[in-house]
């Protein structure tokens, strides 16, 4: 079922300089093959056109739709099966803009079971990176070696452990980051309600949050700010990644 979370967004960073911050956002959670039908269903969300809330195929791949995308993904890492649905779970166009750090799809199978999950980072240099993970039958806990340069103070040489739940009244996406030390460096975590994706419910966070997908930018930018003005060094990126799959 197409949701809309409501929740916080927290971050925490514990070395070398401690700072966190936490802010209101937004996400959605829809099936992405029904993207058309609920933008025909709603007054203020659209699929490829403008409106206040929108979700745009260009935002998460070039050429194609998003299932396409996800699909793309699956087979460059010879992951690919054919799934059911694909839930991406991220923060919609407001106004006609977004920028989403991490998109997360949830890939379920003919019998309505969580199979995978691929998350889609993305950076402020417009680079994106995949992770693909396959779902235990008890727990959502996994690890990866960070691949990608996300924040420029922090060093390529670190390990993700993710801490997921299952989507339902409630969401959790928890991601700590550790150096080569197992060092805890880094927390970032979303935790949200469910609500239903309705008109009201859609003009009501609007009118509580118009700007939130230019908070969530600017908010990457000023605690950049904060972070120099605590003179944490900036990591030299010495790797480039390609922009977009074809």
């Amino acid at each position: 079922m197409n949701k809309l979370y409501k929740g916080k967004v927290f971050h925490k960073r514990y070395s070398p300089k401690v700072n966190q911050f936490v802010y209101n956002v937004a996400s959605f959670y829809i099936n992405v093959d029904q993207l058309e039908a609920l933008s025909k269903k709603l007054k203020w969300f659209s699929f490829n056109r403008f409106n206040l809330f929108s979700v745009h195929n260009k935002d998460h791949h070039q050429t194609g739709s998003i299932r396409d995308k996800v699909e793309d993904v699956l087979k460059k890492h010879d992951q690919f099966e054919s799934f059911e649905s694909i839930y991406m779970l991220a923060y919609p166009r407001v106004l006609g803009f977004v920028f989403n750090p991490l998109t997360t799809y949830y890939l379920f199978d003919q019998k309505k079971k969580l199979k995978k999950i691929v998350y889609q980072v993305h950076n402020t240099f417009k680079e994106e990176c995949y992770y693909i993970k396959d779902v235990q039958k008890d727990t959502m806990r996994h690890s990866q070696q960070k691949e990608f340069y996300v924040s420029p103070f922090l060093e390529l040489n670190m390990t993700y452990q993710f801490d997921m739940s299952f989507p339902g009244k409630k969401i959790k996406v928890h991601i700590d980051e550790f150096d080569e030390n197992n060092k805890k460096i880094l927390t970032a975590s979303f935790n949200g309600n469910a609500h239903a994706i309705t008109d009201s419910a859609l003009l009501k966070q609007f009118l509580s949050m118009p700007l939130m997908t230019f908070k969530v930018l600017f908010a990457i930018y000023w605690q950049a700010v904060k972070l120099i003005c605590k003179k944490v060094r900036i990591v030299k990126k010495n790797q480039k990644f390609t922009k977009r799959l074809p």
